[in-house]
């Protein structure tokens, strides 16, 4: 059973957590963004090297990253007293998140792995046609995209906007006077 709040060390142990994730998620990204931008392939065996590459990136870096941060990040919801839907930020980091696991999950690693697959089956010295840039454009908008969302949250994560949610207000407290002044009467 999880306990309602940590203490300040294990906090900080959280804390930790939660940003070594987010430098595997963050660095990932933007490493599969300089690859695409940097390396572009002319034969059938540079097209597999290329998409290995990303694939084992997006696979065993990226997803992980974003995986533990939503793993870290439900701890610091659930145990500490920034809540779940209490801030319009922490929603919008959840959406943000949630999109990008799904995404990678249903779409991106899929036509990484053709990418693969398909790249096996030519002749390793087969020269790719020039019309194989849009696949390079393709991936970098991509990759491109996954980097800004991990700097938009990373954003969203340091300047806090938007304040709390219509449902997060607290219930009015009794003012300090009006409580003095009720203790004065019952003596």
């Amino acid at each position: 059973m999880l306990p309602r709040q940590l203490s300040a060390g294990q906090r900080k142990y959280l804390r930790l957590a939660h940003l070594l994730f987010a430098s595997l998620w963050g660095g990932g990204a933007t490493s599969m963004v300089l690859i695409v931008c940097l390396f572009h392939p002319q034969t059938a065996h540079e097209l597999l090297v290329y998409s290995s590459i990303l694939f084992y990136i997006d696979f065993l870096i990226v997803g992980p990253g974003a995986g533990g941060c939503f793993i870290t990040g439900f701890l610091y919801a659930r145990c500490t007293p920034w809540g779940f839907f209490k801030y319009n930020w922490i929603v919008a980091k959840w959406c943000a998140n949630v999109g990008f696991i799904l995404f990678g999950l249903l779409w991106f690693v899929p036509s990484l792995e053709s990418a693969v697959t398909a790249a096996r089956a030519l002749p390793m010295e087969f020269p790719l046609a020039p019309e194989s840039i849009g696949t390079n454009i393709w991936h970098l908008v991509q990759n491109l995209g996954t980097a800004l969302l991990f700097a938009g949250v990373l954003a969203l994560s340091v300047f806090k906007p938007w304040g709390k949610t219509p449902w997060a207000a607290e219930a009015p407290r009794p003012h300090a006077t009006a409580d003095a002044s009720k203790t004065i009467a019952k003596e």
